[in-house]
Order: C-alpha cells, then sequence, then structure tokens
C-alpha cells in the first residue's frame, strides 16, 4: 500500500543485495518506467529494469549517477555499466582528492587520441547548439588544448600577474590593453611582459599632392588613428612619384596630434637607400619635416618613413599631412599600401 500524504521523521533503508532501496517509477511501476532509484548494490527490478549502485536519475538510456563523491553521466546505461571494458565510458566528474580545489571532468574516451572532455556553455536561445567550433553558435566550447568563443572575450584589467614556468599567460593591464608575460620555462623564455596591441591602416588608392596647404594623407583610407591619454609608438611609410611641371623641391610632411611631448624623425630615400638619403628630425608635433626633393616629370620613386615615440596628454586624432613646399613646386603622387602603425606603450 502506497504512502498518502503521510509525515515522517525518520526513514531509515537498509539496502542489501537484491531488489532493495528506494525506487520512483512513473506514471506506474513498469519496464522502462524507472525515473530513480537509491540502492546499495546494483541489480535488476521485477519489472526488467537495470538500476546501478547509488542514487541514480534514468531517461531512457542515459542515466546521472552520484556515488561515492562522483558523478558519473552515462549516455547508455545499459552497455556502459563496466567503465573498463566499453569504450565510450560514461564521462565523469569528481573533486581531485589529490589536489584540493581542483575539479576533474572525464570524456569517457578510452582509446588514445581521441576526443578529450568537452564542455559546452551555451544561450537557451539556440534551439539547436552547433558542436565544437561553430562561429555561429552562441557558446563557449572547451575540449582538448582547445578553447572557442563564439563572441567576445574581455579580460579583467589588473596588474602584471608573476612570471609562470608554464607557459605564456595573458592578462588586461591596468592601462586596458593586452599583454602577455613569456613563460620561464621554454627554451627562450624570458619571463618579459609583451606588449601586443597595435593597429594599422592602408592606403587602397593613389593620392596626388599638388597644394602648399596641408592636407591629410587620405585616399579609400586616411593615414589617420586616433589616439587616448598615455604614449604611443608610431610609424608612417609613404611610397611616393615625382610628377607634373614645376620647380623642384622637397616635399613637405608633417604630423599633427593632441596635446604631446615627442620627438619626430623623418627618413627619406631617393629611388633606394644606396642613392641618397636625407634625415630630418624636429622635436615638436605640427611642424614641417623636409623630404628629398621632387624633380618635375621625373617620375623618381621615393620612400618616405616618419617615426616617433610621443606621450600625449590628451585624446584625439594622430595624423600624417602632407604638402608642396611652395605654390609652384612639382607635385607628387602618394602610393596605395602607404600605411600608418600605431602601438601603444604601458
Amino acid at each position: 500500500m502506497g504512502w498518502n500524504n503521510q509525515l515522517v521523521s525518520l526513514l531509515v533503508i537498509e539496502s542489501g543485495s537484491g531488489y532493495s532501496g528506494l525506487f520512483i517509477y512513473s506514471p506506474t511501476p513498469g519496464s522502462g518506467n524507472l525515473v530513480m532509484s537509491v540502492a546499495g548494490q546494483a541489480g535488476t527490478d521485477p519489472y526488467g529494469n537495470t538500476y546501478l549502485i547509488g542514487l541514480v536519475t534514468y531517461s531512457g538510456n542515459q542515466a546521472t549517477q552520484l556515488y561515492q563523491g562522483e558523478i558519473t553521466l552515462f549516455t547508455n546505461y545499459h552497455t556502459q555499466v563496466d567503465n573498463s571494458s566499453v569504450n565510450p565510458a560514461p564521462g565523469q566528474m569528481l573533486a581531485n582528492p589529490a589536489y584540493e580545489g581542483e575539479l576533474d571532468i572525464y570524456s569517457g574516451q578510452a582509446a588514445a587520441l581521441e576526443q578529450q572532455a568537452t564542455v559546452e556553455l551555451f544561450s537557451l536561445s539556440s534551439a539547436n547548439p552547433a558542436r565544437i567550433g561553430n562561429p555561429a553558435a552562441t557558446e563557449i566550447d572547451i575540449f582538448a588544448s582547445q578553447i572557442y568563443v563564439a563572441g567576445n572575450v574581455t579580460l579583467v584589467m589588473e596588474a602584471a600577474p608573476g612570471t609562470t614556468p608554464y607557459g605564456p599567460l595573458l592578462f588586461g593591464d591596468l592601462a586596458g590593453y593586452y599583454k602577455f608575460i613569456s613563460s620561464t620555462g621554454g627554451t627562450a623564455g624570458d619571463g618579459n611582459t609583451w606588449q601586443i596591441g597595435r593597429k594599422s591602416t592602408a592606403l587602397t588608392a593613389a593620392q596626388t599632392i599638388s597644394s602648399a596647404t596641408f592636407t591629410t594623407v587620405s585616399s579609400g583610407q586616411a593615414l589617420s588613428m586616433t589616439v587616448g591619454t598615455g604614449q604611443y609608438h608610431f610609424r608612417f611609410h609613404c611610397m611616393i612619384v615625382d610628377n607634373g611641371a614645376g620647380a623642384a623641391a622637397p616635399s613637405a610632411w608633417r604630423v599633427t596630434s593632441p596635446a604631446s611631448t615627442g620627438q619626430l624623425q623623418l627618413v627619406g630615400t631617393a629611388n633606394g637607400p644606396l642613392v641618397s638619403v636625407r634625415v630630418d628630425t624636429v622635436s615638436g608635433f605640427g611642424t614641417s619635416l623636409s623630404a628629398p626633393t621632387v624633380t618635375p616629370g621625373s617620375n623618381t620613386r621615393h620612400d618616405i618613413v616618419v617615426e616617433g615615440t610621443a606621450v600625449f596628454s590628451a585624446g584625439g586624432t594622430l595624423a600624417l599631412q602632407a604638402a608642396i613646399a611652395a605654390a609652384g613646386d612639382a607635385q607628387f603622387i602618394i602610393g596605395p599600401g602607404s600605411s600608418m602603425e600605431v602601438t601603444p606603450i604601458s
């Protein structure tokens, strides 16, 4: 006779051999209706249902077992009861008694080179969660030696942690930049904190400079970039060709920026560094830098490199501008592929 709304203050079940313990069926006791069991030994109930030792819930061929401090996940408990001989064996999750605070997850794959344990974290908004490594899924996949993230990863800003012999350590520094500390355990690890964030852009079309008024180098893409407060290293590289009529004169270049302190250097070559090199250095931004002479109609190629390091006291735009030296001077063309690269220093 079943219980019906009875209050019991103490219930002791002595589960030994045979069909003994606590068994819950739905909707009624019968074959395939076992949904939960608590038993001291594994066995088979009178209806032909195989049950496992410990506290176990069942759903079709799947079962979740809690026994001896371990959670074991069976995909087909009818064939996976013997962990040593079945592949895949049931997955397991347990606190490792040998290492305090360590949680171990086992996939159940028993053969060499098979897929290791996988953890998938995904949104319930996904009706059909994609498998590992699918960038269209809203999920995080962690398996073997790889991590896939569909979305964004934010690193908490922190002071540089200590070095580790186990591999490079990634972190976000207090200025908000992404860095890594090289491992001291590698063959060439130096334990240094390395800056790895940088940004670059390049012209996608040619730009003709024919005015004595400075203009930002920009054709398809602009050689300009937003910077914040702090220290940056930057490098502009322009490939130019003499073009058109007019007087021979040096081309003019300058870097504009927010309020800053620093030094700029321009290095210009004509037809390669072995022919001629001109170097001009200024300490103030917005000051004209003189480059190699532009000769009318000569189609001489020049490489213009403007490089420097600056500390900006305010945010704003860092840009390269160009002009002819004076009205009537020969114009020149800045070629596509001319580029800009900026690296924050923190």
